[in-house]
């Protein structure tokens, strides 16, 4: 007589039920699709700052003029020769929609993720432990502590070689590729990472380890392979910088290069390492940048925690490494610890790197949120060689009990490494907020940049490189590449004003004084409802004289904050905005209005709009005030209410 067969593990269930197995692996997916979301919600079709750059690229190729030469000239020390290439595809195919290029970068992590949990599905047998280890990686990958690189059209071309370094790491890796497959796709990944961007050339290195370093086959053939790739490594790298390595990008976004110049390069190394005080910025700035993707667990001050973070993260990556190299007289355990291994070298060349060209400019840029992408590998290679070694530690018990106890230690340490997340999340949500409010700013302030030229440099890029911008606007604008109008008359664009106005408790024109001929001095705030209370993208001002329409006859930006210590280094695109209505005579927008041009010898009612450019709608603000152009004297106040109105009511 048979016995039944004894019911299925865990571990069996979630192989043999394929729907319930793709259920499990989505919810592992699930930080790719919270932060796909939080893409979707903030991205803002406007360029920024380097973005502009697209100008002369655009420029050149409809004169018919691109070549070669400029596609794989330099932007400082990178040459983004296939991220400008995808620029002019993306450009052609959505009329210049910059969310197509924020996709791209998007889609680099999602291939990073692939890449990375096949690397973790080869090295873990167990279901529920490929899925926890690939959840946690997700957590870090997809953090929006990055929102810089999410958000920022031209970061593609950062974010392009972290995907060809993921598909070495895990095609060179592979048992079944031929030492002749390892060597193409290892020249073919480095190759195209090195012209998308400058970290892009530590690839090579990469490459050449996984070659040399991987313990299967005859050590003779690893060796030729690892030569093959070092050769062609020599050319690549020999040409990057002297075939045509000439700076084209503008002085602004090359740190005051002008173009024509050789890219600054490594002419920082002098200084830098040549003095005590240099070495010591050097050090301070490679820790900062490896502790930079953790350091929002201490929002009190990111920047001061990053340091010790770095070395903490270093100390672990050590102690990873000699596991794999005492493990590695068996080889297997050492193969599947290489990739991560291979991940965290990056991440620390690149700091490195960094540090050595960077440090004598700013320490500041070692916690920029658009660096912790890359030297972010070194956590990923922690968490995927960590689960490793867990998996190692946990299935080497002696018995039954011991191997429970010690499963219940690898999950408190999942759960544990989980919630640490939940406040970097937090933090890059609320800064992915802020960036669109600055991005709808911008939006605004562009609209009618050719009527008042834009005023705050923190939405703008306009640090002596205004006209520059204006350039590019006016080539953008003609060729229908822009998502909003620029007005060449006082006008409401593409919005449209609404019959109801904002209540007294978001809104309110505070002060309205005449500070000189013809000008009006205005200070007041809006807000929206909604979750976060968003700040009006611009006021927009108009009049009207004996019962007539009203007519717009100018506009004031709303007033960045100045961001807290603890957002400090997360850039110079918008502050975070706190509601006005909390801040009792907080000033949400201010300046001098110009009614010269305002109808004389009457009456004349003027009123302000807050205007939301996502909805591409303006709301009427309560209130306003009449008077004659006319008779206008410096000094005199014709609304005063102190700022106090709706200032405790928000």
């Amino acid at each position: 007589m048979n016995a039944p067969a004894p019911p299925p593990t865990t571990e069996t269930a979630l192989e043999l039920r394929l729907p319930g197995r793709l259920v499990l692996w989505l919810l592992a997916f699930l930080p790719a699709f919270l932060c796909a979301y939080e893409l979707r919600e903030h991205a803002v079709d406007v360029p920024v700052w380097d973005d502009w750059e697209r100008v002369t690229l655009l420029e050149k190729h409809y004169a018919g003029e691109l070549g070669l030469g400029y596609l794989a000239s330099a932007h400082i020390d990178h040459r983004p020769l296939l991220p400008r290439v995808l620029t002019l595809l993306l450009n052609g195919a959505t009329g210049g929609d910059l969310r197509a290029e924020m996709g791209v970068g998007f889609a680099a992590l999602v291939v990073c993720g692939l890449c990375l949990a096949a690397l973790v599905a080869r090295a873990l047998p167990e279901p529920r432990w490929r899925l926890g280890a690939v959840f946690c990686l997700n957590l870090l990958l997809f953090s929006p502590v990055q929102y810089q690189n999410l958000l920022w059209g031209t970061q593609m071309a950062y974010l392009l070689p972290l995907a060809f370094l993921c598909i070495a790491l895990w095609g060179m890796s592979h048992p079944r590729l031929t030492a002749a497959g390892r060597f193409v796709l290892g020249a073919v990944c480095a190759t195209a990472a090195t012209f998308c961007f400058g970290h892009g050339l530590i690839v090579w290195p990469v490459v050449v380890c996984l070659a040399l370093l991987e313990r299967r086959g005859r050590p003779a053939t690893n060796l030729a392979l690892a030569g093959a790739l070092a050769a062609v490594a020599a050319a690549v790298v020999w040409t990057y910088f002297n075939v045509g390595y000439v700076n084209t990008s503008q002085p602004a976004h090359a740190f005051g290069v002008e173009p024509g110049e050789r890219p600054p390069g490594v002419q920082n190394l002098g200084e830098t390492l040549g003095t005590e005080r240099g070495r010591e910025r050097v050090e301070t700035y490679f820790l900062t940048s490896l502790g930079n993707a953790y350091a929002r667990l201490f929002q009190s001050d990111p920047a001061a925690a990053a340091p010790t973070l770095g070395v903490l993260v270093l100390v672990l990556f050590a102690g990873l490494a000699a596991w794999a190299f005492w493990r590695g007289r068996g080889g297997r355990d050492f193969n599947a610890v290489l990739p991560w291994l291979a991940a965290g070298g990056f991440a620390a060349s690149n700091a490195l790197l960094g540090a050595l060209g960077r440090a004598a400019i700013s320490l500041n840029r070692a916690i920029l949120p658009r660096y912790a992408s890359s030297t972010g590998f070194l956590g990923l290679a922690l968490v995927g060689g960590g689960a490793l070694v867990l998996h190692r530690w946990v299935k080497a018990a002696a018995d039954p009990e011991s191997r429970a106890r010690r499963g219940g230690v690898a999950l408190a340490a999942a759960v544990g490494f989980a919630a640490l997340q939940v406040p970097s999340w937090d933090y890059g949500k609320h800064k992915m907020a802020a960036w669109r409010d600055a991005r709808l700013e911008e939006q605004f302030a562009l609209s009618y940049s050719r009527l008042r030229e834009p005023e705050a440099e923190s939405r703008i890029d306009k640090a002596s490189n205004w006209g520059f911008v204006e350039r590019g606007l006016r080539l953008l604008d003609e060729r229908g590449l822009l998502a909003f109008p620029v007005l060449d008359e006082w006008g409401w664009g593409d919005m449209r004003p609404l019959g109801r106005e904002l209540p007294a408790a978001r809104a309110s024109l505070w002060r309205v004084v005449c500070v000189g001929e013809d000008l009006l001095g205005v200070e007041g705030w809006a807000e929206f409802g909604g979750a976060g209370n968003r700040p009006a993208d611009g006021i927009v001002f108009t009049y009207r004289a004996g019962g007539g329409g009203w007519r717009v006859f100018d506009v004031l930006e709303t007033n960045p904050l100045e961001a807290p210590k603890a957002w400090i280094g997360d850039g110079h695109f918008g502050a975070p905005k706190p509601s006005y209505a909390k801040a009792k005579n907080l000033v949400g927008f201010g300046g001098a209005l110009r009614v010269g041009a305002l109808p004389r010898g009457a009456l004349v009612e003027v009123k302000a709009w807050a205007v939301d450019m996502a909805k591409r709608e303006a709301l009427g603000i309560k209130g306003g005030v009449r008077f004659d152009p006319a008779a206008l004297r410096p000094g005199e106040v014709l609304l005063d209410k102190g700022g106090a109105d709706g200032g405790d009511e928000g």
